[in-house]
Formats: C-alpha cells, sequence, structure tokens
C-alpha cells in the first residue's frame, strides 16, 4: 500500500486540496469539489470518514489514470478530464481518501491482512488473502457499531474459514445483532455436512444432515416445544413424522 501511494502521490503531484477521488475499471478518478458543490458528507450515520462513501451534486473531473500503470487518460467511460458533471440530486459518488480507491483496486492482486468498508466507513469485512483468494479465518460485520469499555466495537455478523481453494471448511457460523448465534454449518473443503440454526433465545430451530450437498439422514425442525422429524435418502423426502410435544 505504501509504495502505491508513493506513485499515486507522484501522479498527482501538482494538484491542488479539494480533491476526492473515485474508483472505476482500475483507474482512479480525480475530483475536485467547486464552491457551489453540495455534499452529504455531514449526514448521520457516517462512522468513519476515511473510507465512507459520499456523494455530490457537482464535481469537475481534475485527472484520470490508471492505478496499475499510472497513465494519464483524457477519458474513460462517462468521464471526461477537465470537464463538470452534475446531478439535478446529490448522487455523484467519491471517497475523501485516495487510500481506499487504492484499496478497491487492488482485490484481485491482494496478498495479506484485507479490510472492507460498507458505504457508512464502517468495517465491513476483514480476512487474510493468497494471491487474491480469502484463506483462513473470514470476519464479517453489521453496519452498526456499539461501545464496550469506553471503546467502539462492531456487530459480528459471519465467521467462517476458508482453505487454500478458497473454500468453506470447518465451522461456519451467523450471528444476530445481539451477537447470538442464528445458524452454524459444518464444512470439509467445501462441502456441506450438518446444519443448525437457532432463535435470538438460543433455543435449536432446525437440525439437518447433508451428503454429498444433499439432504441425507434424519433431520428435525422445533418450534416451541413442537418437534417435525423427517427422514431424507439422497434428497428425497422419505418420511416426516407425526408431531408431537416436548416438555420444552
Amino acid at each position: 500500500m505504501e509504495e502505491e501511494l508513493g506513485k499515486v502521490i507522484e501522479c498527482l503531484y501538482g494538484s491542488i486540496p479539494n480533491h476526492v477521488f473515485y474508483y472505476c475499471a482500475d483507474h482512479c478518478i480525480v475530483f475536485e469539489k467547486l464552491s457551489d458543490t453540495m455534499t452529504d458528507e455531514n449526514r448521520e450515520n457516517v462512522v468513519d470518514k476515511n473510507y465512507a462513501l459520499f456523494h455530490a451534486n457537482k464535481l469537475k473531473i481534475i485527472k484520470i489514470f490508471n492505478l496499475d500503470t499510472f497513465e494519464h487518460k483524457n477519458q474513460i467511460g462517462d468521464y471526461e478530464c477537465n470537464t463538470i458533471i452534475e446531478r439535478s440530486d446529490i448522487s455523484l459518488p467519491y471517497y475523501v481518501k485516495i487510500e481506499t480507491v487504492i484499496n478497491l483496486s487492488s482485490r484481485s492482486k491482494i496478498n495479506g491482512f484485507h479490510k472492507d468498508y460498507y458505504e457508512s466507513g464502517s468495517l465491513k469485512s476483514c480476512c487474510t488473502y493468497r494471491n487474491g483468494k480469502k484463506f483462513g479465518k473470514y470476519c464479517e460485520f453489521y453496519d452498526e457499531i456499539h461501545t464496550r469499555g469506553g471503546e467502539e466495537q462492531e456487530y459480528l455478523r459471519l465467521k467462517c474459514t476458508y482453505d487454500e481453494e478458497e473454500k468453506l471448511h470447518k465451522s461456519y457460523t451467523k450471528y444476530y445483532i445481539n451477537q447470538k448465534i442464528s445458524f452454524r454449518c459444518q464444512y470439509r473443503h467445501g462441502v456441506k455436512n450438518q446444519v443448525r440454526e437457532f432463535d435470538e433465545n438460543q433455543i435449536l430451530t432446525a437440525s439437518y444432515k447433508y451428503v454429498n450437498e444433499v439432504l441425507h439422514g434424519t433431520c428435525y425442525k422445533y418450534d416451541n416445544g413442537v418437534i417435525a422429524k423427517i427422514i431424507y435418502d439422497n434428497g428425497t423426502l422419505l418420511i416426516q413424522s407425526e408431531i408431537f410435544f416436548t416438555n420444552v
């Protein structure tokens, strides 16, 4: 990132302040906010301005350059240098930090730890990559934060693990926003094995077994103490037992 940022700074040498940035087809679009530009930078749901996606009604295109070769272009798509784009509403997207655009451009070339962000600027996901593929622990978060012990923390939404072929491996878990488990599945190198679902009180509501990616064997569904027993054979429903009440 530091090396790429250095090259970008050289590419932007001589530029003036008040610039913002956008990513389009491996290119960085450099905008200038004008004196009468209106934006949504003061909207309430911004968590981190450095990573948030903002919008404007009017921007001037200053530069366009390739983020791999740093070659300048006069035009790409609807973007043309030294022209002003104007909308009737505040809908032209941009980022305030060039680092965010570099981050977007490098996804296919990622090696090492990487983070993605929501439009609000809050953390969306984090994972280690090898040659552009997810590897190891992957975490995804809700687009909300909470305070614990005086520090802001994210709400975990999903946690799983990828093998060297970017296939799901071991435990795959989803969480309610209260951080209790809603769904848990076991994988072995991309092959689903067992699934369990829970309500917000952590009561088991369903249990399924898979063989070769199809339902197989005895499965259960639970609802307020009522249990349904279902038997599958290679994806084909064989028996659904009488529903009976338990002491739950």
